[in-house]
């Protein structure tokens, strides 16, 4: 019998040794209320503790590490998208370009570009009106061998002749006589004398203002062409006057015009208008308006003169020293404002010229 009991008890535990997983349902050997109850017991217990397959729990030092990164990068990421919303408010401002350094000086090269380093700004002067002018006159001129042709007239002041009124106050014609004898003081205080008994009477104010035109007291000029004017706005010898007194050349030339449309007999509008063109080297047209101005006065000896030059720029050398003569035998007295020995070696300079062309 202990034999018996033995075996079984062997039995028993070789078959509790045997894994689970190789017996069936249907192979199990039974067991009592209380070792079922141990057993899933156990079992529960052993899968609560056992970890899931193939996962392994964190160290917690390195979680904590873990988060504070999380958290400063976050800090850090906040800052600068604050920073970028700052910076796009700001309002934009055009660019302007630096003030530039006085002339001479060394203007320093910007940071990105050291090439152009110490490289010394100097000023380019544009050329003026005057130098344009002055250009275009010596251009003129060059065909001329030993010198150009003289400077005319144009910048004279208007010169003013007796108007055929009857009766000739005596004070007035002596006035004028000096005038014309080149007596220019003599004939101011005569013109004066005149202007207390008349200060209406055109003569008088034009042979004031004639007066004061060629001492260059262009301010009282203009105020005796004004009264003038106000008496009579068609007045040639005074809108002639106050043409040569203005800069705008091209108000004068416009009013000239309009003017000769009214009165293509006046000589001195036809002159003033060529002295504009010559001031504007419009040599062809000044030449036609001294030609014009001629034509109505032959014996005046600065519409002559005048013609001479604008013919001795357009390079007519035989024209021109013919008038340029004529001109010095209708002045006599070098009253009419040019330099008779100049005007005689050009006339002799232009005659030689002419004989030696073919």
């Amino acid at each position: 019998m202990s034999l018996l009991l033995d075996a079984r008890k062997k039995s028993l535990q070789a078959q509790s040794a045997q894994p689970e997983t190789g017996a069936g349902p249907d192979t199990a050997a039974p067991q009592t209320g209380d070792q079922a109850r141990s057993a899933g017991h156990n079992l529960f217990a052993a899968k609560s503790l056992l970890p899931i397959a193939g996962l392994t729990l964190p160290n917690r030092n390195l979680l904590y590490a873990l988060g504070g990164t999380v958290l400063l990068l976050a800090a850090g990421a906040a800052y600068l998208w604050h920073a970028g919303s700052a910076s796009n408010t700001t309002p934009l401002h055009p660019i302007s370009a630096p003030p530039a350094p006085p002339v001479g000086q060394i203007q320093p090269a910007a940071a990105t570009n050291p090439v152009i380093q110490n490289i010394p700004i100097t000023e380019v002067s544009k050329p003026s009106a005057a130098d344009d002018l002055e250009k275009t006159r010596q251009v003129a001129a060059m065909p001329q061998p030993r010198n150009s042709a003289p400077t005319p007239s144009n910048s004279n002041p208007i010169r003013i002749k007796q108007q055929k009124t009857e009766p000739v106050d005596p004070l007035l014609r002596d006035a004028y006589l000096a005038y014309r004898s080149g007596k220019l003081d003599e004939a101011w205080q005569l013109y004066l004398a005149m202007f207390r008994k008349d200060a209406h009477h055109p003569d008088v104010l034009l042979g004031l203002a004639a007066i004061a035109q060629q001492r260059g007291e262009n301010q009282a000029a203009a105020q005796y062409f004004g009264r003038v004017l106000t008496l009579d706005p068609r007045n040639a010898v005074a809108n002639a006057g106050m043409s040569a007194l203005s800069a705008d050349d091209d108000r004068n030339e416009s009013r000239l015009k309009t003017l000769l449309r009214e009165q293509s007999n006046s000589a001195v509008l036809h002159f003033a208008l060529g002295n504009l063109y010559a001031g504007q080297s419009r040599w062809g047209e000044a030449q036609q308006a001294y030609f014009n101005a001629y034509t109505l006065e032959s014996g005046n000896a600065e519409y002559a003169f005048n013609l001479a030059v604008s013919l001795d720029h357009l390079g007519q050398k035989k024209l021109a020293a013919q008038h340029y003569q004529r001109a010095m035998q209708l002045d006599p007295s070098h009253s009419a404002g040019f330099d008779h020995a100049q005007i005689s070696q050009r006339e002799q300079e232009l005659t030689g010229i002419a004989r030696s062309l073919p």
